[in-house]
């Protein structure tokens, strides 16, 4: 398969570097509005020792006539746009989130892709780790029992730059919408309802953006399963992102590892080694997982585990969320791919 990658940012050419050592993909096209900044990546992947060659494409257009299909790691607001025109050209996608931010615009591609008749796929890379689909394997079979209460903790190490926090859609929609996706899928229900609480406490920034740098959500579902995410934009000892399930039969973790940054201070027990310095590195068997699926969903060998409609409950479930914020109130999840929440 040919694979054509938009965008040479930080994300962009992880999963470039990820391309030139997949077994499905044969060759990597390249584009970005900075031209020298995707020859210079080009040249610097086809040089690596995989044989995969890389080449970078002058325009769009020429871009899409040489691939197969398409990964979209350009900036947020550039995705729906990008996204049209890759499907317009028919062929598949797979898109970091957000695919949108407004949800009749991700019902519009969804819709486009099924009349194209090729795959769009959101990158929840969250879904395709080997611990987080072991764990939702094992809830669908009942192996744990009914399940009480799902914790997620999403800590960044440092925040982003402050233009990113301004344009972001806030934390929720932004950094939380991975967790926010990745609970109900686990569980295999939707959120009905959410209480949203947070605070600035990192930089006053946050503020100025109409935004906070630290939250909690509870979650509740129609089997009274409770779920809450923790999250926020810096955390001393690194990267930290985990989730954790009790259940009548078992407890059990995903993310704790020798490079998770949580230090115990009981005897004997050791010190992270390496803590994570960022989600690339947190996720990166997940990342490499997800292009190797998407190269199995794009050449009709997989379904779509991750597909657009599947992405409108998250943002209803962040758009429940902010409101949660503002009026200080449990907020009931409106259905998928209409507006936002009520007052529960």
């Amino acid at each position: 398969m040919k694979l054509g990658i938009l965008g040479v940012g930080r994300i962009g050419a992880m999963h470039a570097g990820n391309a030139t050592r997949c077994a499905a993909v044969d060759e990597v096209g390249r584009h970005d509005a900075d031209a020298p900044r995707a020859v210079a990546l080009a040249a610097e992947l086809g040089a690596s020792s995989t044989g995969v060659p890389v080449r970078a494409a002058a325009d769009v257009g020429e871009l899409f006539a040489a691939v197969d299909a398409v990964l979209v790691a350009t900036p947020s607001a550039t995705h729906p746009a990008v996204v049209t025109a890759a499907l317009g050209a028919g062929l598949p996608v797979l898109c970091e989130k957000p695919l949108a931010l407004d949800p009749g615009e991700v019902t519009r591609l969804a819709d486009l892709a099924d009349a194209e008749g090729v795959p769009l796929v959101v990158g929840f890379q969250r879904r395709f780790d080997p611990a987080l689909t072991a764990m939702r394997a094992a809830v669908a079979a009942g192996e744990y029992g009914p399940v009480y209460l799902v914790r997620a903790l999403a800590m960044d190490h440092r925040p982003p730059s402050m233009d990113y926090i301004a344009t972001s859609g806030g934390i929720f929609v932004d950094q939380l919408i991975h967790d926010l996706d990745a609970v109900p899928w686990l569980l295999g229900e939707p959120v009905v309802s959410v209480h949203a609480a947070g605070s600035v406490v990192v930089d006053p920034a946050f503020a100025d953006a109409g935004d906070v740098d630290t939250a909690v959500v509870t979650l509740t579902f129609a089997s009274g399963t409770l779920g809450v995410v923790v999250g926020g934009r810096s955390n001393g000892g690194g990267y930290d992102n985990r989730l954790e399930l009790s259940a009548e039969l078992a407890s059990v973790t995903a993310g704790l590892d020798a490079s998770t940054p949580l230090t115990s201070l009981e005897a004997g027990v050791a010190a992270p080694v390496d803590p994570y310095p960022g989600f690339i590195d947190r996720w990166a068997v997940a990342y490499a997982a997800e292009l190797d699926a998407f190269a199995a969903i794009a050449t009709g060998g997989a379904p779509n585990t991750s597909p657009a409609r599947d992405s409108l409950h998250a943002l209803a479930v962040a758009e429940a969320c902010g409101r949660s914020l503002r009026e200080g109130a449990t907020v009931r999840v409106a259905p998928a791919g209409t507006s936002s929440g009520v007052r529960a």
